[in-house]
Protein backbone atom coordinates (compact mmCIF):
# COMPACT_ATOMS: atom_id res chain seq x y z
CA UNK A 1 0.00 0.00 0.00
CA UNK A 2 2.74 2.46 0.95
CA UNK A 3 4.80 1.53 -2.11
CA UNK A 4 1.81 2.19 -4.38
CA UNK A 5 1.17 5.53 -2.72
CA UNK A 6 4.79 6.62 -3.06
CA UNK A 7 5.36 5.15 -6.53
CA UNK A 8 2.05 6.12 -8.15
CA UNK A 9 -0.09 8.47 -6.07
CA UNK A 10 2.63 10.91 -4.94
CA UNK A 11 4.22 11.40 -8.40
CA UNK A 12 0.72 11.61 -9.88
CA UNK A 13 -0.22 14.41 -7.50
CA UNK A 14 -3.03 12.39 -5.91
CA UNK A 15 -1.56 12.60 -2.40
CA UNK A 16 1.41 14.29 -0.74
CA UNK A 17 4.34 12.27 0.53
CA UNK A 18 3.51 13.39 4.09
CA UNK A 19 -0.04 12.10 3.67
CA UNK A 20 1.17 8.82 2.15
CA UNK A 21 3.44 8.26 5.14
CA UNK A 22 0.67 9.28 7.53
CA UNK A 23 -1.75 6.84 5.90
CA UNK A 24 0.91 4.15 6.27
CA UNK A 25 1.13 4.86 10.00
CA UNK A 26 -2.66 4.95 10.43
CA UNK A 27 -3.13 1.68 8.55
CA UNK A 28 -0.54 0.06 10.78
CA UNK A 29 -2.51 1.31 13.79
CA UNK A 30 -5.73 -0.17 12.37
CA UNK A 31 -3.93 -3.48 11.79
CA UNK A 32 -2.83 -3.58 15.43
CA UNK A 33 0.87 -2.88 14.88
CA UNK A 34 2.34 -1.92 18.29
CA UNK A 35 2.96 1.84 18.71
CA UNK A 36 6.75 1.67 18.97
CA UNK A 37 7.06 -0.37 15.76
CA UNK A 38 4.67 1.78 13.76
CA UNK A 39 6.35 5.04 14.83
CA UNK A 40 9.82 3.67 14.04
CA UNK A 41 8.57 2.48 10.65
CA UNK A 42 6.98 5.87 10.02
CA UNK A 43 10.28 7.48 10.97
CA UNK A 44 12.06 5.23 8.47
CA UNK A 45 9.76 6.13 5.60
CA UNK A 46 10.07 9.83 6.46
CA UNK A 47 13.88 9.51 6.28
CA UNK A 48 13.38 7.77 2.93
CA UNK A 49 11.29 10.72 1.77
CA UNK A 50 14.21 13.05 2.46
CA UNK A 51 16.37 11.03 0.09
CA UNK A 52 13.78 11.14 -2.72
CA UNK A 53 13.26 14.47 -4.53
CA UNK A 54 9.66 13.59 -5.43
CA UNK A 55 8.80 12.80 -1.80
CA UNK A 56 10.94 15.49 -0.13
CA UNK A 57 8.31 18.26 -0.15
CA UNK A 58 7.07 18.93 3.37
CA UNK A 59 9.81 16.86 5.01
CA UNK A 60 11.01 19.74 7.18
CA UNK A 61 7.58 20.02 8.81
CA UNK A 62 8.15 16.53 10.25
CA UNK A 63 11.86 17.01 10.94
CA UNK A 64 11.58 17.67 14.71
CA UNK A 65 9.48 14.55 15.24
CA UNK A 66 11.65 12.43 12.92
CA UNK A 67 14.85 13.58 14.63
CA UNK A 68 13.43 13.02 18.13
CA UNK A 69 12.21 9.53 17.23
CA UNK A 70 15.55 8.76 15.58
CA UNK A 71 17.45 9.68 18.72
CA UNK A 72 15.06 7.73 20.95
CA UNK A 73 14.97 4.75 18.59
CA UNK A 74 18.70 4.54 17.91
CA UNK A 75 19.50 2.36 20.95
CA UNK A 76 16.86 -0.10 19.76
CA UNK A 77 17.62 -0.07 16.04
CA UNK A 78 21.38 0.52 15.71
CA UNK A 79 22.79 -2.51 17.61
CA UNK A 80 20.93 -5.17 15.60
CA UNK A 81 21.53 -3.21 12.39
CA UNK A 82 25.27 -3.16 13.14
CA UNK A 83 25.31 -6.92 13.80
CA UNK A 84 23.44 -7.55 10.54
CA UNK A 85 25.81 -5.25 8.61
CA UNK A 86 28.86 -7.09 9.96
CA UNK A 87 27.29 -10.50 9.23
CA UNK A 88 26.49 -9.45 5.66
CA UNK A 89 30.05 -8.21 5.16
CA UNK A 90 31.49 -11.50 6.47
CA UNK A 91 29.13 -13.45 4.21
CA UNK A 92 30.15 -11.35 1.20
CA UNK A 93 33.83 -12.04 1.84
CA UNK A 94 33.18 -15.76 2.34
CA UNK A 95 31.08 -15.95 -0.82
CA UNK A 96 33.77 -14.15 -2.81
CA UNK A 97 36.47 -16.52 -1.54
CA UNK A 98 34.42 -19.64 -2.33
CA UNK A 99 33.58 -18.28 -5.78
CA UNK A 100 37.27 -17.66 -6.53
CA UNK A 101 38.34 -21.04 -5.17
CA UNK A 102 35.75 -22.90 -7.25
CA UNK A 103 36.12 -20.86 -10.45
CA UNK A 104 36.72 -23.04 -13.48
CA UNK A 105 35.66 -26.27 -11.81
CA UNK A 106 33.12 -28.54 -13.44
CA UNK A 107 29.76 -28.06 -11.74
CA UNK A 108 28.41 -30.94 -9.71
CA UNK A 109 25.76 -32.95 -11.55
CA UNK A 110 22.19 -32.30 -10.57
CA UNK A 111 20.70 -35.14 -8.51
CA UNK A 112 18.13 -37.32 -10.23
CA UNK A 113 14.97 -36.51 -8.32
CA UNK A 114 12.68 -38.46 -10.67
CA UNK A 115 13.53 -42.03 -9.61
Amino acid sequence: MHDWLTDVAVPGGLVSARDADGVFRRVMRELGVPPLRRWLMWCGVRWGALANPVRRAGWWRDAPRVLALSVLGAPIVVPPAAVIAVALAVYRVAESLVTRLTAGRTPEPEPDVWH
